[in-house]
């Protein structure tokens, strides 16, 4: 909306070429040719094991926030089900005399009515004093919103109930193993499919919607001259395909040796973007409708963050006939796609802990629940009256830093260190043929170019973190910048130990640090005898047999202590 429509097409394609594909394809190719998580797969570069921690600490608190997400949509998904859908009205018991209903074929002389829809920041806004109802039902009812961060207000019965119910569902999805999260995945991939589809059909044959949907894809072509639009391109490409997130090398671990990956990374970045636009057309088509009911522009119906979930859409389906259906699939589309996504974040957190502690992978169970246990404990403060303040503040600040740092070492040392060269010839081993060259080009220079360009950018345009009228304070932006802090740290201290550990001057140590250790190899034994990264320059000697089981299957390696 904001970049310019259709002409963001242009970005976000070359964002997807230089970030997307590169990225998820490095990815997968070492998590696939080790066998490895996120934890162990860095002994490829033992000086940088602590981006592998770093990425493991970062999905612990990425899980807190998407568990409390999954709150949010349980909450809303209960209450879809009423005689009389709970936002669409100004007479409950937590309205005010602030609240208005948008007028059907309302004109627009009102900057009243403009005003009530207008948000200037990207977090919800409470600031004016006409609200809608499903502002107010956000704010008095499912937040109950106290007036600052210090004040958290005891905890919200029914948002507890149902953090806990998402919680349980996820972990039970997962119990298992990687097979029961392999079919539950079906659903989790499928369902929203199914739902956007219907939900699109319905908005397109109602009136405006193509006003809404033109808004969407029409180009505005000034809008390339700005530089912030190829950043927020290269931003929106970053996060959507979850890059040096950790999941995606965890997923490609349980591939078989020979699947042909690269064909899997085009495949999937080219279909999580035409879902991202496909998507795109659902809710400008709804919110179109919208627009021309109340006679108010789409760019003042539409909110950026949670509003647009939580406000915006739920109100433009009530208009509807059938209400309590189409919220009740609308949600239920959340609810399959946030409950699938902390399915991935509870599988890589086990796998790390396995991996790096394989005596503890008899209790694979244990590790799920505790992670279950603490990280629904630790979001309960987000339950409280006053989580929404800190909910914004650890999404601010939480894991944006650290997860580009990790990127730019990531991709650096494995084009410079590991080499090029071997990335090809391991890939080539595992996919039967030479991938294709551009490759080399993106992940030398012209991927970590870019992130550190976006890195750079982000931080030259910090500014104090709002939320409507609230300005947080300084104690509370230290707090939130030791949450990315807890990832990063884990790469200069497992350096340190690493080279406090080693024998010799300091050059050796690095060299062998640098290096591939005896833990770093292809997961089928069959190639451990005779490819080039068994040696390195003298400093690596022949994976030893006692790696392979007596099956010929290759074990998990033993933990870096």
């Amino acid at each position: 909306m904001r970049n310019g429509g259709g002409a963001f097409l242009i970005p976000y394609c070359l964002a997807m070429v230089v970030i997307g594909f590169p990225t998820f394809f490095l990815e997968v190719v070492i998590g696939q040719f080790s066998g490895l998580s996120p934890s162990m797969v860095w002994n490829v570069i033992p000086l940088f094991k602590g981006i592998g921690w770093g990425m493991t600490v970062a999905i612990l608190v990425v899980s807190v926030l998407y568990g409390h997400l999954v709150t949010w949509i349980l909450y809303y998904l209960a209450m879809s089900f009423s005689a009389e859908l709970p936002w669409t009205s100004c007479n409950n018991t937590w309205n005010t005399e602030n609240c208005i209903i948008r007028q059907l074929n309302a004109s627009f002389n009102a900057t009243i009515k403009a005003d009530v829809l207008v948000n200037g920041s990207d977090s919800l806004n409470f600031t004016d004093s006409r609200v809608s109802p499903g502002e107010e039902f956000l704010r008095n009812n499912v937040l109950e919103l106290t007036d600052d961060a210090t004040d958290l207000g005891g905890l919200r019965w029914q948002l507890v109930v149902c953090h806990l119910v998402g919680w349980s569902t996820a972990g039970l999805c997962v119990i298992k193993g990687i097979k029961s999260v392999g079919k539950v995945v079906y659903v989790t991939s499928i369902a929203p499919y199914i739902l956007l589809t219907i939900l699109l059909i319905r908005g397109c044959l109602l009136p405006g919607a193509v006003d809404g949907i033109m808004y969407f894809i029409k180009p505005d072509f000034s809008k390339l001259l700005e530089f912030r639009i190829w950043i927020e391109a290269a931003i929106q490409i970053f996060y959507s395909i979850g890059a040096f997130g950790g999941g995606n090398i965890m997923f490609a671990s349980y591939s078989k040796f020979h699947n042909n990956c690269q064909r899997d990374t085009i495949l999937i970045v080219i279909i999580n973007c035409l879902t991202s636009i496909y998507g795109g057309f659902a809710v400008f088509a709804v919110v179109g409708h919208m627009a021309h009911r109340t006679g108010i522009p789409v760019d003042k119906v539409l909110k950026s963050g949670p509003g647009l979930a939580f406000i915006v859409y739920p109100e433009a389906l009530s208009k509807l006939p059938l209400p309590q259906l189409w919220s009740v699939l609308f949600f239920l589309m959340l609810t399959t796609l946030a409950i699938g996504t902390q399915i991935g974040h509870f599988q890589t957190v086990v796998s790390c802990v396995t991996d790096a502690f394989p005596h503890l992978r008899s209790k694979r169970i244990w590790i799920l629940l505790a992670h279950v246990l603490f990280g629904s404990m630790f979001g309960l403060i987000f339950c409280s009256r006053g989580g929404m303040y800190w909910f914004q503040l650890v999404d601010w600040y939480g894991i944006t830093t650290g997860t580009f740092v990790m990127m730019i070492l990531g991709t650096l040392g494995l084009s410079w260190l590991y080499g090029l060269n071997r990335l090809y010839k391991d890939t080539e081993m595992m996919i039967g043929k030479k991938p294709f060259f551009v490759f080399k080009i993106f992940w030398g220079v012209l991927t970590p170019a870019y992130t550190l360009t976006i890195f750079i950018y982000i931080l030259s345009g910090f500014s104090r973190p709002t939320y409507g009228s609230y300005v947080y304070p300084n104690w509370a932006i230290v707090i939130a910048c030791l949450i990315p802090m807890a990832s990063i740290i884990q790469l200069p201290a497992f350096a340190v130990v690493g080279i406090v550990r080693e024998k010799g001057r300091l050059l050796k140590r690095l060299r062998v640090l640098t290096s591939p250790n005896k833990i770093w190899g292809p997961q089928a034994s069959a190639y451990y005898e005779g490819h080039p990264w068994t040696k390195q320059d003298g400093l690596k000697e022949t994976l030893p047999l006692a790696a392979v089981a007596e099956n010929g299957t290759f074990m998990k390696p033993q933990p870096f202590v």
